[in-house]
């Protein structure tokens, strides 16, 4: 049985190969994925001008982030966030250390589920804070999180608070 919310290809695979899922579910699973891309793509080409746009807008993003901080450190924190549990975003986050998908592609400033990032403030490249909001476009509907996170021994960062 595959749990709710739906987990990312990646944990999708450690699902099946710890034996939790078996094959069939794994690739009914990684159908609703690849199902979302495609309705995803098919949305951009019905409304290519606000697709732009909101491309536009997270490159904007994307880029001053990455001036900030380094994209290694952003890309960094959104792979420890595509690992929280029951987090939304994550299915947007979990190749985040695929260099050769842009950064800009993880941030979502209006297209619904929106993910953007409010505040990110890094002490000595070992520790971050992070202020995220996703959900809705509608500031009621928007979840808002705090997260704080610390590289572990192997350098990646892992969350040590969530709230």
């Amino acid at each position: 049985m595959i749990p709710d919310p739906l987990p990312t290809p990646s944990q999708l695979f450690e699902l099946f190969h710890s034996g939790t899922i078996n094959r069939e579910e794994l690739h009914e699973a990684m159908h609703v994925h690849q199902q979302d891309i495609i309705d995803e793509m098919e949305e951009d080409y019905q409304n290519p001008l606000s697709a732009y746009i909101e491309r536009l807008r997270n490159r904007r993003t994307a880029h001053r982030l990455a001036a900030r901080h380094s994209e290694a450190l952003i890309r960094g924190i959104f792979a420890a966030l595509s690992e929280a549990p029951n987090f939304p975003p994550a299915r947007f986050l979990w190749n985040a250390w695929h260099w050769d998908v842009p950064l800009d592609c993880f941030i979502r400033t209006k297209r619904k589920p929106v993910f953007r990032i409010l505040r990110l403030e890094t002490k000595d490249q070992q520790t971050a804070r992070i202020i995220v909001t996703y959900g809705h476009k509608n500031s009621d509907q928007e979840t808002r999180e705090n997260f704080t996170l610390e590289r572990d021994w192997r350098g990646h960062f892992t969350i040590k608070t969530r709230g």
